[in-house]
């Protein structure tokens, strides 16, 4: 789910079922995400919003490429580049 922050950077939102946690589907939901966005869109910026206790959210950003931007309250804020 990308949704427009601004003209150049987009907000990504994953969500997998519980039953289906642990098995690597949500990076390759992010990683088709990302490889689809970006060869449309490479000038463009992804953002992630993580709240700050959820470990396994930050850890499947940092996994994807994405890195930590800033802390707005308590969510942390990572963003990807096209490569």
């Amino acid at each position: 789910d990308l949704v427009s922050e601004s003209s150049e950077k987009f907000e990504i939102s994953i969500f997998v079922d519980p039953k289906y946690q642990g098995r690597g589907v949500g990076e390759k939901i992010l990683k088709m995400t990302c490889d689809t966005f970006f060869s449309i869109n490479p000038e463009k910026t992804i953002v992630a919003k993580v709240h700050k206790l959820n470990f396994v959210s930050q850890k499947l950003f940092k996994k994807g490429g994405f890195e930590f931007s800033s802390q707005e309250e308590d969510f942390l804020r990572y963003e990807k580049n096209s490569i």
